[in-house]
Order: structure tokens, then C-alpha cells, then sequence
């Protein structure tokens, strides 16, 4: 057994890129990879606007989600329905920026969707951050300079 489900993942960093917030959500019924990385952009949004963020910038390592919200791209499918949702909170920011970044780049939010794997729910870190969350974290960092 691999645990339950799905887990979502999304974190805050601050300018310097330190760990300011993260949020995991896990789930019991499987989707799509494309419709779960969507998901957790969906997540981080709803996230950073209930933590009264007014710009922000929305990092993803899956490509297509990524250019597919940069076309803003609206058709009929379970995936676009996502995009729907994220667009229109995306309309109540003053700026929302999305990017795509390479996974070697994105480690903590695929960790963070991994921090709940036997039990369904949601759980928020503003402090008292697992030690792994902190390590990876780091490491993103010196990976980026």
C-alpha cells in the first residue's frame, strides 16, 4: 500500500526564498496528473488570497498546466473546469504571474503533497515546520544559485 489517494501540496516563499507558509491536502480518490498539479495551483491560490496576498507568482513544474493558464485556455473538460476556478480567483489579485519551473526546482511543494500520506484531510504550517520541509527548502535555494 502507497498510502491514500492523492496529496496536493503548496508553500509560500518570501523574497529571499524562506518558508513562510505550506499546505498539504490529502484525498482519497486518484485523478490525472495534470488535474492535480492544477489542483494544487488552486490550492495555493485560495491560500495566498485567505492570507490576504495582493500579487503573487505561481510556480509549477508541469509545463503544460502552466502555458495552458497563460492562454487562459477554456474549454469543456475536467481539467479546464480547474483552470475556470483558477482564473477566476486569479481575477481577484492585483497580479498573478505563471511560471514554470523545473522539478529539480520544486522539491518542497512535491514534498509538502507527500506530508500526509495515511491520513485524509488538510494540514497548514506557519512555524514548526517538519525538519525535512526546512532541508529541502534550503537545498532548493543553493540550487537556484
Amino acid at each position: 500500500m502507497e498510502g491514500v489517494g492523492v496529496g496536493l501540496g503548496a508553500c509560500r516563499r518570501d523574497s529571499e526564498g524562506g518558508l513562510v507558509w505550506a499546505v498539504a491536502v490529502q484525498e482519497v480518490e486518484c485523478r490525472e496528473v495534470s488535474v492535480i498539479e492544477a489542483e494544487a495551483i488552486l490550492l495555493g491560490l485560495k491560500e495566498a488570497r485567505r492570507m490576504g496576498m495582493r500579487s503573487i507568482t505561481i510556480e509549477s513544474d508541469c509545463l503544460g498546466v502552466v502555458e495552458d493558464l497563460k492562454k487562459k485556455l477554456r474549454v469543456r473538460s475536467e481539467l479546464c473546469l480547474i483552470y475556470d476556478d483558477i482564473l477566476n480567483i486569479s481575477a481577484s489579485f492585483d497580479s498573478v504571474l505563471f511560471t514554470y519551473v523545473s522539478r529539480n526546482f520544486n522539491r518542497l511543494a512535491h514534498l509538502v503533497s507527500h506530508a500526509m500520506p495515511w491520513h485524509v484531510g488538510r494540514r497548514f504550517w506557519m512555524s514548526d515546520y517538519p525538519l525535512n520541509f526546512v532541508d529541502v527548502a534550503s537545498s532548493d535555494l543553493r540550487g537556484m544559485n
